[in-house]
């Protein structure tokens, strides 16, 4: 510890660069040129600018930055509301300085920096090799890992005058809209400026995804983002079936079945009706899709609307019950929520963030109504 002498935002853009640096190396090759060094850069800068306050670091004695952690803050759609939330991604400890407790340093100074944005909650994405490690610091996984999988039949016959086409510049006006009819409805999908839109074109590029415009009689009806037949997105104009989208998708590319990650939410599942598909779905709060709880008072108040608002609609005015640990009650259509236990805890994660978790037992009389967390594969930092 005592080889640290600075723990905070990057004074510079000296540090910037040195805390980019180091996560190439770490997550990259060794080798950190110049082109992998901007590649880095813009992933972690979605909206084209990365600023000292960005970044946390850590500067040893030698004046070197041996910790890291970069930070992306993002609007989550939830009901009505939009939640700000911030993404933590690349943490990293430079291998020279491994061993001495230096991540918990650096986690606790990112999570002041995210106290000191007043956002709701900060997200990380967690690699295997940290299993449990950030379960220490109060994060939780959330996400289902949601697949779709169904295959197509042999009888299917394309559209007339359906075509696919590589997305470009052009197209993203028409596309962010046909995304936020389909994704604003989606728990853990994030708001999405056209800026971030040339981000999302310019990373199916790097990463080697499709990214392809449905078109059918010359008018854009849709897109879809995919790698052989694994689908991480896909959207469709207004009366347009998502299904249709996939079908003349897999016959145009030879594909015999589907895979498809997204929520258990998305409009396609509803059109699945009459085919053979299945889900699958995965709990596990010691890795994966991460959250930890920021400002417990925002998520209360966004919480108990949301639950005022069902009961309004079944006309409950009065209603008591323990979810979990927390005490509901409702009088007179207003609600009260009070925790019984510490709002980091993992089933209060879980409650504040209105997300479910699968080992949970249903209960129909409840009037708390979960929702499938799951954040899109191109809303991940």
């Amino acid at each position: 510890m005592r080889d640290i002498i600075y723990i905070g935002c990057a004074r510079n853009s000296q540090e910037v660069d040195g805390a980019l640096t180091l996560a190439t190396r770490t997550f990259g090759s060794n080798e950190a040129t110049e082109m992998s060094v901007n590649a880095k850069r813009r992933l972690m800068s979605p909206h084209g600018i990365l600023s000292e306050q960005d970044v946390v670091v850590l500067v040893n004695r030698t004046g070197e930055i041996c910790g890291t952690c970069f930070l992306v803050d993002r609007l989550f759609y939830r009901g009505k509301n939009n939640v700000q939330g911030t993404f933590l991604s690349s943490i990293c400890i430079a291998e020279s300085s491994r061993g001495k407790g230096l991540s918990k340093l650096l986690m606790n100074a990112t999570i002041a920096e995210c106290e000191r944005r007043g956002i709701a909650f900060a997200i990380l994405i967690a690699r295997r090799a940290v299993d449990h490690f950030y379960n220490k610091f109060s994060f939780w996984g959330l996400s289902q890992y949601s697949k779709i999988n169904f295959k197509i039949a042999d009888s299917c016959a394309l559209l007339n005058n359906c075509s696919f086409s590589p997305a470009t510049e052009a197209d993203l006006i028409e596309v962010s809209g046909m995304y936020e009819s389909t994704y604003s409805g989606l728990y853990g999908a994030c708001k999405r400026s056209l800026e971030y839109w040339k981000y999302v074109l310019w990373r199916t590029t790097s990463q080697e995804r499709n990214f392809y415009i449905y078109k059918t009689q010359g008018m854009v009806r849709g897109y879809v983002i995919f790698s052989g037949s694994e689908v991480d997105e896909l959207a469709s104009a207004q009366g347009v079936s998502c299904l249709e989208l996939i079908k003349d998708l897999a016959l145009n590319a030879s594909l015999k079945e589907v895979t498809l990650n997204c929520s258990r939410e998305h409009p396609i599942v509803s059109e699945l009706y009459c085919l053979d598909f299945s889900v699958t779905q995965r709990q596990c709060n010691y890795g994966g899709h991460m959250v930890r709880i920021i400002n417990r008072d925002v998520l209360l108040r966004y919480l108990a609307e949301e639950i005022q608002a069902h009961c309004c609609s079944f006309g409950i005015e009065n209603y008591t019950e323990m979810y979990g640990d927390a005490l509901i009650e409702l009088r007179n259509g207003k609600v009260a929520i009070t925790l019984t236990d510490s709002p980091y805890s993992h089933k209060n994660t879980c409650l504040l963030m209105g997300a479910a978790y699968l080992s949970e037992v249903s209960n129909r009389r409840s009037i708390y109504k979960h929702r499938y967390f799951n954040v899109p594969f191109f809303d991940q930092v």
